[in-house]
């Protein structure tokens, strides 16, 4: 078995090299004493093709694999971890909106990724159970055509500069006689630029999520432990 990288991939690495050499080291100092970054850099990243290399090219991506995403992650992190996690967390999470999502949330959110004009959210932690998601304790419930999510979360990644967060919840089916418990998976619109949301107050109040809100809220629920019985639903 040849496990040799093909030319392609060594050019992958090339350019990711140089991209990191070139604009790491001269603003990573700057970045970590004031606790910021520059989003030029990672634009700059999505247009030269960096970003999301795994999502599929309908969708605006290179149409690769993760193999070739753990390539730039290996040049961005070597040169500038700080920088590297901001630069590709922009997509963390993406790849269950590929496996899960329904055709018309790919097409809303995936391609607003790759091209730099959105970045994504993740909040799965949570003050008792930590990262640890068989600890969760954040539900979803469904109430007619909305969710009412109760919990607690803090540590989002990028909770405040995402256009939209993707949530961890126990989703809870009211209508339909319980089965066990199932594990979602939740999208949710934000506005890049506020102050992280406050989840106690925003989602532990039992207030429902509407479909259509006045702030566009857009909310998308897949189970995460069998792909089988994965269900996406929009709001």
């Amino acid at each position: 078995m040849d496990f040799s990288l093909n030319k392609e991939q060594q050019d992958i690495i090339k350019a990711a090299r140089k991209f990191a050499k070139g604009e790491f080291p001269d603003r990573a100092l700057e970045f970590d004493r004031a606790e910021t970054f520059d989003l030029n850099i990672w634009k700059k990243a999505c247009e030269l093709g960096f970003v999301g290399v795994f999502i599929d090219e309908k969708y605006g991506g290179a149409g690769y694999g993760f193999f070739e995403h753990c390539l730039i992650n290996e040049e961005f992190w070597a040169v500038e971890p700080g920088m590297a996690m901001q630069v590709l967390s922009a997509t963390f999470g993406s790849e269950l909106l590929l496996l899960y999502a329904n055709e018309q949330q790919k097409q809303e959110l995936l391609p607003r990724l790759t091209l730099g004009e959105a970045i994504m959210g993740t909040a799965i932690t949570e003050p008792d159970a930590g990262c640890d998601v068989t600890g969760a304790v954040t539900t979803a419930i469904r109430d007619g055509s909305a969710w009412v999510i109760n919990g607690t979360k803090m540590f989002a990644t990028n909770g405040n500069v995402a256009d939209f967060l993707r949530y961890f919840a126990e989703r809870i089916r009211i209508a339909i006689p319980p089965t066990g418990d199932t594990a979602s998976s939740s999208c949710q619109r934000t506005h890049r630029g506020t102050p992280p949301p406050k989840y106690t107050e925003r989602w532990a109040s039992g207030r429902p999520i509407p479909p259509k809100s006045p702030c566009g809220t857009f909310a998308c629920h897949w189970t995460t432990w069998s792909a089988s019985k994965a269900r996406a639903f929009i709001n």
